[in-house]
């Protein structure tokens, strides 16, 4: 059976030489697995930071062949909202004659917003030759709302009828931005944005009361939604009363 499929290891030797007290020596472990088959899979897909729409991370999956042209292999991902696309493949000659060595590549992309920012899956690989011969690579996801407030939490003067200003900023172009107010009793509650940076990062908005409020303090919401990436940021504010 002809030798195929290799993996490399590095020791270092350590030395009495002033000169060179280190010596990396590199060994190729040679394997006798006889193709087609699946090698490994090379790439990882971990997610952080900034939850933005399409966010994606490239893998390889490496097969061992006998052929020139072969079967691809079959990929899926979960959780649902994770999608893999074929995005190429490269081939070249591998160590015996006959042999070669092809470089499957694909992106894993967050379809949609997970429902949860930190998520754990999987994308599996099966090999077309062997249903039962397959790999794993292991997915993690520790996300957050790319939109943020300042401050974080607003306050608004009940009896002075008057306006605050705050900021809602996105780390990426945000366009258009939906919000939703939740209405204390007894206090008419307006928000309304001001205006922005040309690239609409930047959203300055206003709240104001209709009428004075003087009865205790009161805490109520606003939830701001960006279709495009479904993001979504929830600002508390408080109602104070003298």
């Amino acid at each position: 059976m002809p030798p195929v499929g290799e993996k490399v290891a590095v020791i270092v030797l350590r030395t009495d030489s002033p000169t060179k007290p280190e010596v990396a020596l590199t060994l190729k472990l040679v394997g006798t697995r006889k193709p087609p088959f699946l090698f490994r899979i090379e790439g990882e897909a971990v997610f952080r930071g900034n939850y933005s729409h399409g966010m994606n991370r490239e893998i390889t999956v490496l097969t061992v062949e006998n052929r020139d042209g072969g079967a691809s292999p079959l990929v899926s991902a979960n959780p649902a909202f994770l999608k893999v696309t074929p995005k190429g493949v490269e081939v070249k000659p591998y160590i015996m004659p006959g042999t070669f060595l092809r470089r499957w590549k694909y992106l894993v992309e967050i379809s949609e917003r997970p429902p949860s920012g930190s998520f754990n899956g999987a994308v599996t690989v099966k090999s077309p030759w062997d249903p039962a011969d397959a790999l794993s690579l292991n997915v993690l996801g520790q996300l957050h709302s790319g939109l943020k407030a300042f401050p974080s939490l607003v306050t608004v003067d009940g009896s002075a009828r008057g306006t605050v200003s705050f900021l809602v900023v996105s780390g990426s172009p945000s366009g258009r931005l939906d919000l939703e107010i939740e209405q204390p009793p007894r206090v008419p509650l307006t928000v309304e944005e001001e205006g922005g940076d040309e690239a609409r990062r930047v959203h300055r908005m206003t709240i104001g009361l209709g009428k004075a409020y003087t009865s205790g303090n009161v805490r109520t919401k606003i939830t701001f939604r960006r279709p495009a990436t479904a993001e979504e940021l929830t600002v508390p504010v408080v109602i104070t009363s003298r």
